[in-house]
């Protein structure tokens, strides 16, 4: 997934310290030359005026027809740390050298990127809040070759958005135990075993198997059989939302970190929020849809 430049990016120059201290150099070389006349002072001035000018052209080469792209794997959750994928790709003729990436305080080098082949970086990065979020600006530069000059080219994705999970909460609370007293009709699953409890109507998560074929075709929409199964867990989540903007964040991310670790203990879980109501199988089945609910959860 590439962000293609369709017109030339401005690369920008500023001086390294030690190439203003090379300049310096340079010009109490030229005003001795012009001085006293002397033909080896001459020589060395061309040669260090040489050298300027070739460390500019060299390095603005460096940065020139490099296509630059982004991608992201996984989940991503709200503060907590993921991996931008950045992809590079030499277009022109000759290699690029000594490339150094920039995502706001966070650096990666690439030393060698081979002429016509592309290399991916990755680099650390924490988004900071739910929701949409854009890719950050991304910042190549180049000190090559003699360290003169810091020649940069910034790249900002645009049209390119990431959708971030809810901040996860480390939980600390005992052992669920859905066989005592009233919770144990609460956490009772569908199962697939042979003694029939009920009928509903089929949600999205749910075993093909447990198609009611007949009452399917009676009522004119898929019906799922619901039984007991002693072997299996289910807990109803519901979420209702407050109304103060930072408690609202917090039951957010704690109903997402709650909603994980029950997957993860293997219960079914029954999400119900004011508008919706999502059927989560241990398996994983619906879980994208009640994660991406929360994380846009008034903050379209």
């Amino acid at each position: 997934m590439y962000r293609k430049r369709k017109k030339k990016k401005r690369i920008r120059t500023s001086s390294t310290k030690e190439g203003i201290l090379f300049l310096i150099i340079t010009l109490f070389v030229g005003i001795a030359a012009l001085n006293t006349g002397n033909n080896l002072l001459y020589l060395i001035f061309g040669m260090m005026i040489s050298a300027v000018i070739t460390s500019g052209v060299i390095s603005m080469l460096n940065l020139s027809r490099i296509d630059i792209g982004f991608t992201t794997s996984g989940d991503i959750f709200a503060m907590t740390p993921t991996h931008l994928r950045v992809h590079l790709r030499n277009s022109k003729l000759i290699p690029s050298y000594s490339l150094t990436l920039e995502i706001e305080d966070r650096k990666t080098h690439l030393l060698y990127l081979p002429s016509k082949k592309e290399k991916t970086v990755i680099m650390g990065y924490i988004f900071k809040k739910r929701g949409w979020n854009n890719i950050p600006p991304i910042r190549v530069y180049t000190r090559f070759p003699f360290g003169f000059f810091r020649k940069w080219v910034e790249v900002e994705p645009k049209n390119q958005r990431i959708l971030v999970y809810p901040r996860l909460q480390k939980l600390q609370f005992p052992e669920l135990n859905y066989t005592e007293g009233a919770e144990k009709e609460t956490h009772n699953r569908a199962g697939s075993g042979d003694e029939l409890r009920s009928l509903r109507p089929y949600n999205q998560g749910d075993s093909p198997k447990l198609i009611h074929w007949k009452t399917t075709a009676k009522a004119g929409k898929l019906m799922i059989r619901e039984s007991h199964d002693n072997d299996s867990k289910r807990v109803v989540l519901r979420f209702n939302p407050v109304d103060t903007e930072r408690e609202l964040e917090n039951q957010i991310s704690y109903t997402t970190s709650l909603l994980l670790e029950l997957l993860n203990r293997g219960f079914d879980v029954e999400f119900l929020t004011p508008d919706k109501t999502f059927y989560i199988s241990r398996t994983g089945k619906s879980i994208k849809q009640a994660l991406t609910y929360l994380a846009l959860f008034r903050n379209q």
